[in-house]
């Protein structure tokens, strides 16, 4: 292992685009010192295909926006059949920020990190940080090669910015949790060869067990996904490649668009749940991208909330390290993810052929307690954290089911809960979803009243 510096003052774990977007816009905010680890070797396929015009002036806040010329294709726009069985068109064209994108992944997240670099960025590819000791002022890093090699290497950062994605792995060491909003996941197929739709659009398609994604991707292949929830997927066998081609075989508009292309992969499945960080800053640390929350991919919308928020966590460390300590990044995320899942439940609201199979009546489910109802529980506070979604943070759920304890009437649960809550943005209604499917489970139970 080459020498590495002893000393830094932010390290960022993760080169996807958040970490990426961190250390570009550290340098720009003059930081010199700064190390970006990522456990992953370059080209590495990830999904994450389609982004709309919006991408362009985050990546001109880097300045950075040359990269999508440079081995990727422009998106035209989007067609899906979403609520009706007939295809709709949403044109990119008309867009005054320009135009969309069918990104090469792997091209992409190798572009930004190579920007990194050469904006002054230590960049260490295959690396991960084994262990994290939180000393007076500064974090000490204990450095691996994601090979399991036994060379290690010590290093000393002031402050560190968690872009790890999904495994939030250096947020979960802080006792950071991930409050799951559903368990979706996507199962993916590569096919190569010209399909009948070739002239940029990516398409959706909604079916009764939740819907398709096809995107053109470079080198003149397509990629198909579909998007159900992981248990769903579990119990009909969906990543099977003969159940998966059936359920293909039923589309009206995706099976029709690949019918001349080829598969060029088996199919393989991808988590694309919704989920937040319970925390997402602390004392010389700070969550972003994936780690700090992940967004459903209907929004198209996670690699640029990525983006910005490497973006804003460069702005917290570089405050952190001239003294200033605030709590408004941590505010700011949990109301922008507020905001998201308001867009999202419009999102799904608007398709209503199959509201009562068990995928959509999960992201429209009906409020069916009377909140003149009275509520108790005899269980422990942990024995919530068998659920799957749990919709709010554990500490917010453990406070619900103490204020159920002997009967209390669901409006005065409610309007406590939204007391606490309402800095953030949560609305009620999310917390009586709570609330009900803590009553589905049975940890808590309808009574009559006291």
């Amino acid at each position: 292992m080459r020498a590495l510096p002893r000393n830094v003052d932010v390290a960022v774990l993760g080169a996807g685009p958040a970490g990426s977007a961190a250390a570009i816009r550290l340098a720009q905010l003059g930081c010199e010192h700064v190390i970006l680890i990522d456990r992953m070797l370059p080209s590495t396929f990830t999904i994450g295909e389609t982004v709309s015009p919006v991408i362009q002036p985050t990546l001109e806040k880097l300045d950075a926006a040359d990269v999508l010329e440079r081995g990727h294709n422009r998106a035209d726009g989007v067609a899906s059949s979403w609520g009706s069985a007939s295809l709709g068109y949403r044109d990119f064209f008309t867009d005054a920020q320009g135009p969309g994108w069918h990104l090469d992944r792997a091209q992409f997240d190798l572009q930004l990190s190579n920007l990194a670099k050469d904006r002054g960025a230590e960049v260490l590819h295959g690396m991960r940080v084994a262990s994290a000791k939180r000393s007076k002022n500064h974090w000490d890093l204990r450095i691996l090669r994601s090979s399991g090699s036994p060379e290690h290497h010590q290093i000393k950062a002031r402050f560190v910015i968690d872009a790890t994605g999904r495994r939030a792995a250096f947020a979960r060491r802080q006792n950071a949790r991930r409050v799951r909003i559903d368990c979706q996941i996507g199962i993916a197929r590569i096919y190569e060869g010209e399909s009948k739709f070739t002239h940029g659009y990516a398409m959706i398609e909604a079916v009764s067990i939740g819907w398709w994604y096809c995107a053109s991707i470079p080198e003149a292949r397509t990629i198909v996904v579909l998007m159900t929830d992981g248990d769903l997927a579990r119990r009909g066998a969906f990543l099977s490649v003969p159940v998966w081609c059936d359920l293909l075989a039923q589309t009206n508009h995706i099976q029709n668009r690949i019918s001349t292309a080829r598969p060029s992969s088996s199919t393989f499945g991808v988590n694309a749940a919704s989920g937040f960080l319970d925390k997402v800053a602390g004392a010389g640390w700070v969550a972003a991208g994936d780690s700090a929350a992940t967004f459903d991919p209907l929004t198209s919308s996670g690699i640029v909330n990525a983006l910005r928020s490497g973006i804003s966590s460069a702005q917290v460390a570089v405050d952190y390290l001239s003294g200033q300590i605030g709590q408004s990044y941590s505010v700011h995320s949990r109301r922008e993810y507020e905001n998201y899942l308001n867009g999202r439940r419009m999102y799904y609201s608007t398709e209503g052929r199959w509201k009562d199979n068990t995928y959509w009546k999960r992201r429209n489910s009906p409020i069916l307690i009377d909140p003149e109802a009275y509520i108790t529980t005899e269980r422990s506070c942990k024995v919530h954290n068998r659920m799957r979604n749990k919709l709010l943070p554990r500490e917010e759920i453990d406070q619900i089911i103490t204020e159920c304890k002997g009967g209390t009437q669901l409006s005065s649960v409610v309007a406590n809960a939204v007391r606490r809550l309402d800095p953030l943005g949560v609305t009620p209604r999310r917390i009586i979803e709570a609330i009900q499917r803590l009553v589905e489970t049975k940890v808590l139970k309808i009574i009559d009243a006291c």
